[in-house]
């Protein structure tokens, strides 16, 4: 039995490096640095684009320059740290690792990240379950969708590995 050490929740939310598709300046990326924990704690309703300017210690214009409006800078926040994920799970395949009890590792590891990043994990389920109104779901949707396509995945892959049976969905 692995024991996971459970850490307070934080101050930043570690969020994926720019995605050179994605286009996000540097300025950009400390305002959803910034933006992230705060959504996490106090959701989208909650917090204020002045709240957002003074946590990243810049003025709402700055904001403004970078992001369209605070929905599109909530939707920035849940994709970097959806992406964050990922990332930090793509590069943990379990080498070296005896082999067998491949869902207990991959489940591991998800709850792992749980309590390493409770803020990113604590904005994407108040997205899940609570939802925030004004918020176009089929949008949140889709950024959720590629984190559990991978958890998908992870488990294909240890099936045709012949680690996981078949008959597991």
């Amino acid at each position: 039995i692995q024991v996971f050490a459970m850490s307070r929740a934080s101050a930043h939310i570690p969020v994926a490096p720019t995605d050179p598709s994605a286009g996000l300046s540097e300025g950009a990326q400390r305002i959803v640095s910034a933006a992230a924990p705060l959504f996490a704690a106090k959701g989208f309703s909650g917090v204020s684009i002045t709240d957002i300017a003074a946590a990243v210690g810049g003025s709402k214009a700055n904001i403004f320059h970078h992001f369209p409006n605070k929905k599109a800078l909530y939707l920035e926040c849940l994709r970097a740290v959806c992406q964050s994920l990922r990332a930090r799970l793509e590069g943990a395949d379990g080498a070296g690792r005896p082999a067998g009890n491949a869902l207990a590792r991959l489940s591991g590891r998800r709850l792992q990240q749980m309590f390493d990043e409770p803020d990113a994990v604590r904005l994407i389920l108040r997205e899940v379950f609570i939802g925030e109104k004004g918020i176009d779901r089929s949008l949140v949707a889709q950024i959720l969708h590629q984190n559990f396509e991978q958890f998908v995945g992870q488990i294909r892959d240890e099936q045709n590995g012949g680690r996981v049976r078949e008959d597991v969905d």
